[in-house]
């Protein structure tokens, strides 16, 4: 990526060289005639290059002149930024990549035959929730960048940026009081075929079934800011022929600290009431996957900034480079009441002994990141800004992705204790990418 911005780099750097070579050659100053600019006719006129302000300094040709002199005209004059410091507050409406989830909830056609109700691969049998992605919608979010200029020149400054976006959460919920089907599905390590744990079945249980999943997704980061190259001039307005509009580009290297945050959960609970006289008794039924993604790494890019009276455009391309802590947490219990008595029991359906537990790791991870605003300057001390940001995760541990549907019954609370082969569910970590990507809306202040 480096050396593919390299090159348009140097390029533009040669192009600004050639373009400063030649104002000095023709006197420094240019000057407005017949709708373009030529040298001045005389010395009197002309201005050296050393008498041309520096970014953002404000002299008395910004806010008075005519086209006569070649000065910027004031009504544009007044769009030019102040002083050393900013800070800006943006809307964000981002869309985030979900989460991927195993089926999780089956139904079949009433009068299916109680050891095939609910089991993937049968003809009746339906996916109610999961086997799909969730938590994948657009949602509203904050971004605060604030940051200051370290030397008169504007050559040297920092930079700090925190966003958040609200936690994204999806509810399923079915209870059918016995009335039809509803079954949780998995596969038979044992016995080698599909199956499925009835949560509702005529005159045999009743039950319902919830499955909650959140995400929240936030970050920061500060950096240093370099100018690396830059000018400022004067161009005809598009709008008057007279008055002439401020323009200028700078080309910015950032170098910093970028720390990103991704945390998941899916929990599914069951409530069972068994409808077998010859077997009483009710079921509460949880399974728990949490994750907890850090990233921590170097940050480093360029911003190109260009002008042209009250509008701007800047162009923003970075990548952070370093490592993702991933941090899984399973856990999974059943309370078994019978008759007046009721026992916790380690273990739920797809979270048993043989996974349940903490765990954790470290993956090396890259973040680019892309981002395109647009901004148009109010007065000297504020401008609105209008930008798309692209932003990309290439290592992360999500929640749904740590379920394993390989189960062996015999695990099920109450657990048979002779249980020592099979042992599955287990934990294997897996990884996938995430990504978020939106528009945002913002206001900055100059002073």
């Amino acid at each position: 990526m480096l050396r593919r911005l390299t090159i348009p780099l140097l390029a533009l750097l040669v192009s600004q060289a050639l373009a400063l070579a030649a104002v000095a050659q023709t006197g420094g100053q240019m000057r407005r005639s017949s709708g373009a600019y030529t040298a001045p006719a005389s010395s009197e006129s002309t201005v050296s290059y050393d008498d041309v302000p520096v970014e953002g300094e404000m002299t008395s040709s910004d806010w008075a002149g005519s086209c006569s002199d070649g000065t910027c005209g004031p009504e544009c004059g007044i769009c030019r930024p102040l002083g050393g410091s900013w800070a800006r507050l943006e809307m964000l409406l981002w869309t985030t990549r979900g989460m991927n989830v195993p089926a999780l909830v089956t139904t079949s056609n009433t009068g299916t035959a109680r050891n095939i109700a609910g089991v993937l691969g049968e003809g009746s049998t339906r996916v109610l929730y999961g086997d799909d992605t969730v938590n994948s919608y657009t949602r509203i979010g904050g971004r605060f960048t604030g940051g200051v200029w370290l030397d008169e020149c504007r050559r040297l400054g920092i930079e700090g940026d925190y966003f958040g976006l609200e936690n994204e959460t999806e509810n399923y919920s079915q209870n059918t009081a016995g009335n039809a089907i509803l079954a949780r599905p998995f596969y038979d390590i044992v016995n080698g075929q599909e199956t499925a744990q009835l949560v509702s079945f005529p005159n045999v249980i009743s039950g319902s079934v919830n499955v909650d999943a959140v995400t929240k997704f936030q970050g920061s980061g500060i950096r240093f800011i370099n100018n690396l190259c830059g000018a400022q001039g004067c161009c005809p307005s598009i709008l008057n022929n007279c008055n002439t509009v401020p323009t200028s580009y700078q080309v910015q290297m950032l170098l910093g600290y970028r720390y990103l945050r991704l945390d998941d959960s899916l929990e599914i609970t069951e409530d069972l009431t068994s409808l077998d006289t010859a077997a009483p008794g009710s079921f509460f039924v949880r399974d728990m996957f949490e994750t907890d993604n850090q990233f921590h790494g170097g940050d480093i890019g360029f911003v190109y900034s260009t002008r042209r009276g009250c509008w701007s455009l800047d162009i923003l391309s970075k990548v952070a480079i370093g490592s993702t802590y991933s941090r899984i947490s399973i856990d999974g219990n059943t309370l078994i009441t019978e008759g007046n008595q009721t026992t916790n029991n380690t273990g739920g359906l797809l979270a048993q002994r043989t996974n349940i537990g903490d765990y954790t790791a470290n993956e090396f991870a890259m973040v680019p990141e892309l981002g395109l605003t647009l901004g148009y300057q109010l007065n000297p001390c504020w401008r609105f800004t209008m930008g798309y940001t692209l932003l990309y995760w290439s290592r992360v541990a999500r929640a749904g992705d740590q379920i394993d549907t390989d189960i062996n019954p015999n695990l099920i609370p109450p657990e048979d204790p002779a249980v020592t082969t099979h042992l599955r569910p287990e934990f294997n970590l897996a990884y996938t990418d995430f990504w978020g990507t939106g528009l945002n809306l913002g206001l900055e202040a100059t002073w």
